[in-house]
C-alpha cells in the first residue's frame, strides 16, 4: 500500500496549523478594528508599533534565516555539550542586547515620534510616546521567539511557531475584550509584550532539552560573531523592505486622521491572503530548490522554478478576481463593526482592489527571492529590495498629494509590479531558465478562464447588489473557484490534473 512521505506529513500537518494561526490573526485584527477603529490614536498605535516592528522584524528574519543551517551543521560537527552551549550562549546575548535597547528606547521615544510622525502633536504625540515604550518590549521576546522556532524547525520539530502564534492571537483578543473599558487603546499595545511572554513560555518548554543555560552571558564569542557575519547580507535585504513599510506608515501620518491605520488594515488583508495560500507552498518549494541547488542538479531547479510560477498563477489569479469584484464585501465581513464606520470600509475597500492587481506579482517575486538564496546569491535580492524602496516612496511622496492613502498603495503596487519583472529577468540570467513554452501554454490557458470566471463575478456582484455581504462573497467564492477550475479542467491544464493526482496520494 503507498505510504505518504513523512516530509509530506509535515507539510500537512503545518499546513493546517498555519491556517488556525492565520485565523485567529485576523480575529485579533478584527477585533482591534471593531474595538478602535480608525482614529488618531490607532493612527499613535500603529506608528509606534510598525517602527519597532520593522525596524527590529529584519533582525528577527535574518536571525532564523541564518540559524538554521549553522544549527544544522553544529549538529553534525559538534558534540551535545557543545551544542547546547553555543545555543544557551546566544540566547544570553540576544537577552542582554535586547534589555539594553529596550532602555535607550525608552529615553528616546519622543525623538523617534518626532521623525517619523511630525505631524503628531498634543495628545497624539504624548499616546505615540506610550505606545512606543510599551511596545519596545516585545524586542525581548520576539528575537527569542523566532530563535526558538528556528531551533525546533532545525530539530524536525515543526508546528510550534504557529501554536505560539494563536496563543499570542488569543491573549490579544482576551486582553483587549478584558481592559479596554478601563484603559482604551493602551490595552491593546500592553497585550503585546504580554502575548509574546507566553509565546516564549511555550518555546521555552519545547526547546528546553537543547538548551543549557550559561549564568554570564558570553556577547562576543564565536557562535556570535559567526552569526552576525552571517546575517549582514540578509539583514540589509530584509532591512529596505523594514524601512519601506517605515516610510509608507511615516507619509501616510501626514495625511487624513485614520490614514496609518487605514494603510495597516489593508495591509494587513493583503498579507493574510497571501501568506494563507503561499507561506507554506513556497516553504515546501524553498527546500526543494535548497537540494537541488546543494546537489547541483540543475535540472531539478530549473524544472521546480517553472512549475512553482506556473502554480502560482493557476492559484491566485481566481484570489485576485474575487477580491478586486467582492473588496467591499470582504472589508466588512473582517472589519465592518463597531468602531469601524461605512467610511472606513469604503476607503479600506478600495485601497484592497488595488493590492489586488499585484497578488500575483507579490506570490512570485517572494518564491524568486527564495531562489536566490538557495543558491547563496543575497546580492540581488538586495538590489531589489533598494529598487523596490526608491519606487514605493518616490511614487508615495508625489502620489499621495493627489490621491491621499491611495496615492501610498498604487505606489506599493507598482513597485511588486516593477521589482518582480526585475528580479525575474535577473533569476533568468542569472540562476535559472524558464519552460517557456510550458509557461505560456499555462499562462493562456488561465487568461481565458479568469477572463470568463472575472465576467460572470461582474454580473453576480450586480446581481446580488441587495444581498448581505456574507451571501455576496460566499457567492462568489462558489462561482469564482467553480467556473475557473470548471474551465481549466476543461482546457486539460497541467497544473489542475497534478493537484488531482496529490489528493488521490493523499487519500490512499
Amino acid at each position: 500500500m503507498k505510504t505518504m512521505p513523512n516530509y509530506a506529513k509535515s507539510i500537512g500537518i503545518l499546513t493546517a496549523l498555519m491556517a488556525v494561526s492565520k485565523v485567529f490573526s485576523i480575529i485579533r485584527e478584527i477585533t482591534i478594528a471593531s474595538f478602535y477603529g480608525a482614529s488618531a490614536s490607532t493612527d499613535a498605535y500603529f506608528v509606534a508599533g510598525g517602527f519597532i516592528s520593522n525596524v527590529f522584524f529584519g533582525i528577527t528574519a535574518a536571525l532564523s534565516t541564518v540559524f538554521v543551517p549553522y544549527y544544522i551543521n553544529l549538529k553534525k560537527t559538534s558534540d551535545e555539550d557543545k551544542k547546547s552551549h553555543a545555543v544557551s550562549s546566544l540566547i544570553t546575548s540576544l537577552v542582554t542586547f535586547s534589555i539594553v535597547i529596550v532602555i535607550i528606547l525608552y529615553f528616546i521615544a519622543p525623538d523617534i515620534i518626532s521623525v517619523i510622525a511630525p505631524s503628531f502633536t498634543g495628545d497624539v504625540f504624548q499616546e505615540a510616546i506610550l505606545y512606543m515604550r510599551i511596545y519596545s518590549l516585545t524586542i525581548l521576546f520576539s528575537l527569542l521567539a523566532n530563535m526558538l522556532t528556528a531551533l525546533l524547525n532545525a530539530e524536525s520539530r515543526y508546528g510550534f511557531g504557529a501554536i505560539a502564534s494563536v496563543v499570542y492571537s488569543i491573549t490579544s483578543i482576551v486582553m483587549m475584550v478584558a481592559l479596554k473599558d478601563f484603559i482604551g487603546i493602551a490595552a491593546l499595545a500592553a497585550s503585546v509584550p504580554i502575548a509574546f511572554f507566553f509565546q516564549i513560555v511555550i518555546l521555552l518548554f519545547a526547546s528546553r532539552r537543547y538548551i543549557r543555560f550559561r549564568k554570564i552571558p558570553q556577547l562576543f564569542n564565536p557562535t556570535i560573531k559567526k552569526l552576525v557575519v552571517l546575517m549582514i547580507p540578509v539583514l540589509l535585504s530584509n532591512a529596505t523592505v523594514e524601512i519601506n513599510q517605515l516610510l509608507t506608515r511615516s507619509i501616510a501620518a501626514r495625511l487624513d486622521e485614520g490614514s496609518v491605520s487605514i494603510l495597516s488594515y489593508s495591509n494587513t488583508l493583503f498579507s493574510f491572503v497571501l501568506q494563507f495560500m503561499m507561506t507554506t507552498f513556497i516553504t515546501v518549494f524553498f527546500t526543494e530548490l535548497s537540494n537541488a541547488a546543494k546537489n547541483g542538479n540543475e535540472s531539478i531547479f530549473n524544472s521546480r522554478i517553472s512549475q512553482a510560477i506556473n502554480l502560482i498563477i493557476i492559484v491566485v489569479l481566481p484570489i485576485t478576481a474575487i477580491t478586486f469584484f467582492f473588496s467591499k464585501d470582504i472589508v466588512s465581513i473582517a472589519y465592518g463593526r463597531g468602531e469601524f464606520d461605512a467610511n472606513s470600509v469604503l476607503l479600506t475597500a478600495n485601497c484592497l482592489s488595488i493590492y489586488a492587481f499585484v497578488f500575483v506579482f507579490d506570490s512570485i517575486r517572494n518564491l524568486l527571492i527564495k531562489a536566490f538564496y538557495a543558491k547563496s546569491n543575497e546580492k540581488i535580492p538586495l538590489l531589489n529590495s533598494i529598487v523596490s524602496l526608491v519606487i514605493t516612496v518616490s511614487g508615495s511622496l508625489v502620489l499621495s498629494k493627489w490621491l491621499g492613502i491611495y496615492g501610498i498603495v498604487l505606489s506599493i503596487s507598482v513597485s511588486l509590479f516593477v521589482t518582480t519583472i526585475i528580479l525575474s529577468i535577473n533569476a533568468k540570467n542569472h540562476i535559472c531558465t524558464y519552460d517557456k513554452k510550458k509557461f505560456l501554454n499555462t499562462a493562456l490557458k488561465a487568461g481565458i478562464s479568469i477572463t470568463v470566471t472575472s465576467f460572470l463575478l461582474f454580473l453576480l456582484n450586480k446581481l446580488l447588489v441587495t444581498q448581505s455581504a456574507y451571501l455576496r462573497f460566499f457567492g462568489a467564492c462558489i462561482v469564482g473557484f467553480g467556473c475557473y477550475l470548471a474551465l481549466l479542467l476543461v482546457m486539460k491544464c497541467d497544473e489542475i490534473k497534478n493537484i488531482v493526482k496529490v489528493i488521490k496520494f493523499k487519500k490512499t
